[in-house]
């Protein structure tokens, strides 16, 4: 067969992984273990899937995927990974053929070959599977890529795994990741669905705001949520012009508090009067304690609501050791330091009781959910209650969707089993086993909260059903449309004695999809968070949304650009199976621009979690329009195919460039990022910020850079030439010679801009005219092109069809006669005043020879036409 027709076939033959390419075969990896076999069941071009079929059973197989074979063809390899960087969350790493791929990798990318002129490479797509009982992952060992497959319940011991792993190769690194994930979800046993085949959630497009930050008290990490501060910040976002559509009330509404038992053990065993507890059934009156008017306003009597007891702080000796020594010497120590091991073995020697006041002294994580509805701040006898609150928000203030956050299992530390209010779900405490993986990833979770309080999960088959129905089920009789469900990567770390990790994870995942179709509008309406363990991702059917990298932290400069890299990295893989959600951010913020920029490109939900009256109203009104609406592009933000195999964070030369696309692939988009100076240092498990002197960079934007318009057909109507628009630049559109031709943009440095936006448009040829037009959008707006929905061109007319308000850009040449107005589903039409811009010289775009600098033209539509969808004709 010649070496054409094999374009993008993958083999495993002889201990050899080989993939073909145009040029013929590309060896990938050698010294492949003979207990790994293609599942022959899968027939697609260019997929290889592959199952274990070790000589003995056991709860974790160790096996050698392949040594990379350094020979002339594959000089030029290279790898994108995201492994996890805690128990919770992932992160990209890059590297070539001598650098070693980290532990816990789920998705690997690999560039096996690259024709720079042709601008085209050969690229191998790994992705670690699920099964119902089994997990896989990848790190390195020497030069070999090593593959573990684990049960994470020592009983669970089996000698196959099928599926284990699946491998695409291909020439476009987009398609072949997706055709991989397209692949693995048709195999047996895989049990997630495609993003493209879910349904979308209403509550995409809706502007909004989370209540974490916003009643964050950080001395104690805690959030101070209350229904009358809910009110008057959603009031202060109407105020400002930027209304909020959708609620995301976060941690901090539930009836929580620390273990019961502890509770008896550490406070009650020292205090004076212990006869003043109450029975066991309803632990959480344990002594009362005297609270103050203002308080006693608000709180009532509701049974088993929060501890008012505080956990003595540890003294002395103890106190030195486990918060000074921590703090200062622990915390950043490298991962396997002899410092590392001593200090995990010393919290092992102390008793357990001591061992758990110390797990107390953290934030709400060492806390247990004791009742399905609220607490006494939004259940009162005044009539407060969530409902009402629900209601009010709906009513009043014109929420379209109100969203709660809890925990997985409940809350961190599951439910209270002393609680009278779960008698029904016969729970346990169950023993939490971090794998060696995490364990090397996260060696602080050894000597966590969740290690020495263990997790109350409800036991049978229906346990979690019946968690989710308790709870989902308060929930909607409250009004509440949705879940932000947290802490998901826990439950592969709790499979000891119930048939392992990725089993208990597919059955919890399974109760929550189910529950929420049935409580909410559908299962789409659930955001999934801390899920990065692969058997949380990969056992999705219907939830929508995905949290795609850890959080934004406010008070953490170091963490600014790699919350940008993560989300776009990881988004690079996790799109094929979510909605990207990139976290809420602050509009006043030192990084605010940057942050905004991202969001509005994503793709994804765009919310804030500003504190009440603390908001940058100019900033919000270039993401959402008068009426609270998002302009969103049609789907995920990528990076560029030239980024993918570089550190935007550490290399000290690459620009991080995202592209998108708006009304339905017309325009492009491009976001271009200077993030370089910081990163996640995998070792010492902190973001680093290394380069304190801000260097500028420059890169070339080109409409190629926007992958469909390098394959996109060419339209009879399409000149081939480009209208390209600079948010930096908001009075003149640049015109380019075709989508190869570029513009230099300068990042960083003497100036302050950190990014820029580019809207790339074709220029269209007008049927029976000589008049060429491109649209551009609002150029008041982050994402312009997102007010497009569609573009038609008729003779001596171009119809865009869109929605929002304000200055709509365009080019056109020469300038209409008329520019009417009407509504999409017809009416009369309002005439439009055609306005040109005075162009002048701004921003840091560079102008090259081959570039035509214009004044932008533009049209006003009035804030009265924000929340319909119009038609606007130009007319020659």
């Amino acid at each position: 067969m010649a070496s054409g027709s094999m374009a993008g076939s993958i083999s495993c033959k002889d201990g050899r992984i080989t993939v073909f390419n145009n040029q013929g075969a590309l060896l990938l990896m050698d010294g492949v273990s003979p207990h790994l076999h293609r599942v022959t069941s899968v027939k697609k071009s260019g997929v290889l899937a592959l199952r274990l079929q070790a000589p003995a059973a056991s709860s974790r197989h160790e096996v050698e995927l392949g040594a990379w074979v350094a020979s002339k063809q594959s000089t030029q390899l290279a790898w994108l990974a995201v492994a996890r960087c805690k128990l919770w969350w992932m992160t990209p790493e890059w590297g070539t053929i001598s650098e070693p791929i980290p532990a816990e990798t789920q998705m690997l990318l690999v560039r096996l070959a690259m024709e720079p002129e042709a601008e085209q490479g050969t690229y191998v797509f790994i992705l670690p599977l699920v099964s119902e009982f089994f997990r896989s992952s990848l790190h390195s060992a020497g030069n070999t890529l090593m593959m573990v497959t684990e049960s994470g319940d020592a009983a669970k011991q089996s000698s196959e795994v099928d599926p284990a792993l699946l491998i695409s190769a291909g020439v476009d690194p987009f398609e072949t990741i997706h055709r991989g994930f397209e692949a693995a979800a048709r195999l047996p046993g895989v049990n997630f669905t495609l993003r493209e085949e879910k349904m979308v959630p209403r509550s995409l497009r809706e502007f909004g705001w989370c209540t974490w930050d916003a009643f964050m008290n950080l001395s104690e990490y805690r959030s101070y949520v209350t229904p009358e501060g809910i009110i008057d910040g959603v009031r202060g976002f109407s105020r400002g012009g930027v209304p909020v559509r959708r609620i995301i009330v976060d941690d901090g509404w539930q009836t929580t508090g620390v273990d019961a038992q502890t509770e008896r053990e550490v406070i009650l065993d020292h205090t004076a009067h212990p006869a003043e507890a109450c029975a066991p059934s309803c632990i959480t009156a344990l002594a009362k304690q005297p609270v103050s008017k203002p308080e006693a306003q608000i709180l009532t009597n509701n049974p088993c609501s929060e501890s008012c007891h505080k956990i003595p702080r540890p003294s002395g000796l103890g106190r030195v050791l486990f918060e000074k020594v921590y703090s200062v010497m622990i915390d950043g120590a490298r991962t396997g330091s002899t410092l590392l091991k001593c200090y995990q073995g010393l919290t092992q020697c102390l008793p357990a009781t001591y061992r758990k006041t110390l797990a107390r002294q953290g934030p709400d994580q060492g806390k247990r959910l004791r009742s399905f509805r609220a607490n006494r701040t939004f259940e009162r006898e005044d009539g407060t209650s969530m409902k009402n609150l629900v209601s009010k928000l709906k009513s009043e203030l014109e929420v379209r969707s109100v969203y709660c956050w809890h925990h997985l299992v409940g809350y961190w530390c599951g439910l209270e089993p002393l609680s009278e209010h779960f008698q029904g779900l016969d729970l346990q405490r169950r023993e939490v086993a971090f794998t060696k993986g995490i364990s090397h990833v996260e060696p602080s979770m050894e000597f966590s909260t969740f290690k020495s309080m263990q997790l109350g999960m409800p036991e049978g088959d229906q346990g979690a059903t019946k968690l989710y129905d308790g709870l989902h089920g308060y929930l909607h009789e409250a009004g509440v449309d949705g879940v932000k469900v947290d802490g998901q990567s826990i439950l592969s770390q709790v499979g000891q004695g119930q048939g392992g990790g990725p089993a208990v994870s597919r059955k919890y995942i399974s109760a929550l999809e189910a529950s929420a179709q049935k409580h909410f509008r559908s299962a789409a309406e659930v955001i999934t968070c801390m899920s990065h363990a692969n058997d949380a991702l990969l056992n999705y059917k219907q939830a929508a949304y995905c949290r795609v990298s850890d959080d934004f932290f406010p008070d953490d400069a170091a963490s600014q650009a790699c919350h940008i890299c993560s989300c776009a990295f990881n988004g690079l893989f996790l799109s094929e199976l979510f909605i990207g959600d990139w976290d809420m951010f602050h509009s006043k913020h030192p990084s605010s621009e940057m942050h905004a920029a991202a969001r509005a490109i994503s793709g994804g939900p765009v919310y804030v979690s500003d504190r009440p009256g603390e908001h940058d109203f100019g900033l919000l009104r270039e993401l959402a329009t008068p009426d609270g609406e998002l302009l969103l592009c049609d789907g995920p933000a990528r990076p560029t195919r030239d980024c993918l195999f570089r550190d935007p964070q550490k290399d000290g030369r690459t620009v991080l460039k995202l592209f998108n696309t708006n009304g339905d692939g017309k325009l492009g988009v491009l976001a271009l990022f200077n993030i370089q100076g910081s990163s996640w240092d995998r070792s010492r498990r902190r973001f680093t910020m290394f380069q304190q002197k801000d260097a500028p960079l420059q890169a070339r934007a080109r409409p190629r850079d926007v992958e469909p318009f390098r394959s996109a057909s060419p339209s009879p109507h399409a000149t081939g030439e480009f209208a390209a628009f600079l948010r930096s630049k908001p009075l003149e559109v640049l015109i380019l010679p075709d989508g190869y031709h570029s513009i230099l943009v300068e990042l960083g440095g003497r100036t302050a801009q950190k990014f820029e936006l580019i809207t790339f448009s074709p220029i269209w040829q007008i049927p029976s005219s000589e008049a060429r037009f491109a649209a551009v959008g609002f150029k008041n707006m982050m994402n312009p092109g997102g007010a497009v929905q569609d573009l038609q061109l008729l003779p001596d007319v171009a119809e865009v069809f869109g929605r929002g308000s304000g200055h709509f850009a365009f080019y056109a040449d020469p300038q209409p006669s008329r520019a009417t107005l009407r509504l999409a589903a017809g009416g009369e039409p309002t005439e439009l005043v055609l306005k040109t811009c005075e162009s002048h010289e701004n921003g840091n775009a560079k102008h090259d020879d081959h570039l035509t600098s214009l004044p932008l033209r533009y049209v006003v539509i009035p804030s009265t036409w924000a929340a319909d969808t119009w038609a606007l004709h130009f007319e020659w």
